[in-house]
């Protein structure tokens, strides 16, 4: 696994959009974590990259964090954070949506990889 490489650095992203036809808006934040490829794979939390991407800031890989750090942290989480942030600040959405994005938000991008759509509107992580 790259043992010949010296720069094992890595990142990943995450783009979320907002798409609404009716009131023609479409919003996308992307955010990315930043880290390194690990020597070994490590961790058996998670999926895919995990256990082989220790992310800047931490000596363990994705893999062996809890589920609660990797999601303050994970490229996806920022991004959805900075979607709803702006939705809100933007005032696209009455509070009650933006809490039923909230609650639902952690099965989106922990769960669901691809589109859900909420009524006609569509996030895509």
């Amino acid at each position: 696994m790259l043992e010949n490489e010296k720069d094992r650095t890595a990142y990943f992203a995450c783009a979320a959009t907002y798409f609404d036809p009716q009131k023609n808006i479409l919003v996308t934040c992307q955010e990315e974590v930043y880290g390194k490829i690990a020597f070994e794979i490590r961790g058996k939390n998670g999926f895919g990259y995990d256990p082989i991407f220790i992310p800047d800031g931490y000596d363990c890989t994705f893999g062996e964090l809890t589920k609660d750090v990797k999601n303050s942290i994970s490229h996806r989480a920022k991004a959805i954070k900075k979607l709803l942030l702006f939705l809100k600040s933007a005032k696209i959405l009455e509070n009650k949506e933006l809490i039923f994005i909230i609650l639902i938000q952690k099965w989106i991008f922990f769960w669901f990889y691809g589109i859900i759509s909420l009524k006609f509107r569509r996030i895509r992580i």
